[in-house]
C-alpha cells in the first residue's frame, strides 16, 4: 500500500506535479499530498511536460527543490573539516544529458555542455568556448596590467573571441579577437596597449603549442587522499 508507506515515512515530503502532466494525473499526486505527514509541500509546475523536457522548467525545478530542502539541512559550518581537491580543472560528467559537466577549480564551479542544436542541453559554454573565454580574459588582464604599469588612462577593456574552423587552413583553428578600449588614450597608448594583447600567456601557448601528457587513473586511485594533497 504505497499510501500507507507514504504516512510511515516521517520525513518531510514535497510533492511537484504540472496540471499538463497527461502521464500521472493530479489525482495521484494529490494522494500522495494526503497522506504524507508534515512537514511537506506541493509545488504546482505550470505548462510543463511529465519529463521536464523544457530547460527552464527544468532549471525552475531544480531550483525550488534546493530551497525547500534546504529548510531541512543542517547548515554549513566553516568547522566542518575541509576535502581537498585536486591541483588544476576537474571536468565531471552530471549525468543530465549527454554532454553536460561540472567543472570544478578549487572553490569555483561552472557547467560547460553542448548546446541543445547538437545534442546537449545548453547549459554551460562548449570546449571551444571555454578556451575562447580563456584568451578573451588573459587578453583584458594583461592589457590592464600593462596599462596600470604604464599610467595610462584605461578605464574599461574588453574583448570577443570567436573561435572557427578554417578548412584550407593548417592548424584549421582560427581565434578572431576583438578588443575595445575605453578611456581617454592617445592613438600611441592604444596601438602600446593592442601590441600587448598578442603577448598575453594564453596567446602565446595557443600561437606556440602546447605538450598534453595523459595518465589513466582507476576511481580508487582518483579518489585516493594522497593524490589530493
Amino acid at each position: 500500500d504505497v499510501e500507507k508507506a507514504i504516512a510511515s515515512l516521517r520525513r518531510p515530503v514535497l510533492v511537484m506535479h504540472s496540471p499538463l502532466d497527461q502521464v500521472v494525473g493530479i489525482d495521484h499526486a494529490s494522494r500522495i499530498f494526503v497522506a504524507s505527514r508534515h512537514p511537506k509541500s506541493f509545488i504546482s509546475l505550470d505548462n510543463a511536460d511529465h519529463l521536464l523536457t523544457d530547460v527552464a522548467d527544468a532549471n525552475y525545478a531544480a531550483a525550488m527543490v534546493a530551497v525547500w530542502a534546504s529548510r531541512f539541512l543542517p547548515p554549513l559550518s566553516a568547522d566542518l573539516p575541509q576535502v581537498e581537491v585536486a591541483e588544476g580543472v576537474v571536468s565531471t560528467e552530471t549525468l543530465a544529458g549527454t554532454f553536460q559537466l561540472k567543472v570544478r577549480s578549487g572553490e569555483h564551479t561552472l557547467f560547460a555542455d553542448e548546446p541543445a542544436s547538437v545534442g546537449g542541453l545548453g547549459t554551460g559554454l562548449s570546449p571551444y568556448e571555454l578556451v575562447s573565454a580563456g584568451l578573451a580574459a588573459c587578453t583584458v588582464m594583461t592589457m590592464r596590467l600593462y596599462a596600470n604599469r604604464k599610467g595610462f588612462p584605461l578605464e574599461r577593456a574588453s574583448t570577443t573571441v570567436q573561435h572557427e574552423k578554417v578548412p584550407d587552413m593548417m592548424p584549421p583553428d582560427r581565434f578572431t579577437r576583438t578588443i575595445v578600449l575605453d578611456g581617454p588614450l592617445s592613438d600611441d597608448q592604444r596601438a602600446r596597449i593592442l601590441a600587448i594583447a598578442d603577448r598575453c600567456p594564453v596567446d602565446l601557448s595557443l600561437i606556440r603549442g602546447s605538450d598534453v601528457q595523459t595518465e589513466l587513473l582507476s576511481a580508487s586511485q582518483a579518489a585516493d587522499p594522497a593524490r589530493l594533497a
